[in-house]
């Protein structure tokens, strides 16, 4: 097993309160997009659900060419917003929040300080763009990646 079921469980949980959140566009990647186009067929299978993930890549569609009004109320300021409202922390283009695994509680910053690091995981959500419009990073308080394969995506 890639992941212990417990921490697929929260981040699916997260993933879907978020992405009820997001009224723009947004584009599901990584391994959640993996289970949800394979799952049903490798259930049929295997009478089982495929692994999930623990952790969640969300892309965001820009022209490059937003001002800061359109940035705040951008689909991916909605997910800031909401991943936030969840508990998780920014650090450059990625959200992220520490979980005790002995109790499977979320843990506050300065909780997390307090655990060894083998009591702990943590759940990430890699935020990416197509395009960066210029101020980004000073309108959400993050750096999302730009990845120019979401170009035709979207």
């Amino acid at each position: 097993m890639l992941y212990e079921k417990f921490e697929t469980d929260i981040s699916y949980d997260n993933l879907t309160t978020v992405l009820s959140n997001v009224t723009e566009r947004s584009c599901l990647l990584g391994g959640w997009a993996v289970y949800l186009t394979v799952n049903d067929g490798y259930k049929s299978l295997n009478n089982m659900n495929y692994h999930g993930s623990r952790d969640t890549d969300l892309g965001f569609h820009f022209s490059g060419n937003e001002s800061l009004d359109d940035i705040v109320g951008s689909g991916l300021n909605q997910t800031v917003i909401a991943l936030k409202n969840l508990g998780y922390r920014s650090s450059g283009f990625r959200m992220f929040q520490h979980y005790r695994r002995e109790t499977r509680k979320l843990l506050s910053p300065d909780g997390s300080r307090k655990i060894p690091m083998y009591d702990l995981f943590v759940l990430y959500v890699d935020l990416m763009t197509d395009r960066q419009p210029l101020g980004i990073t000073k309108a959400l308080g993050i750096t999302p990646v730009v990845e120019k394969m979401l170009v035709p995506v979207f």
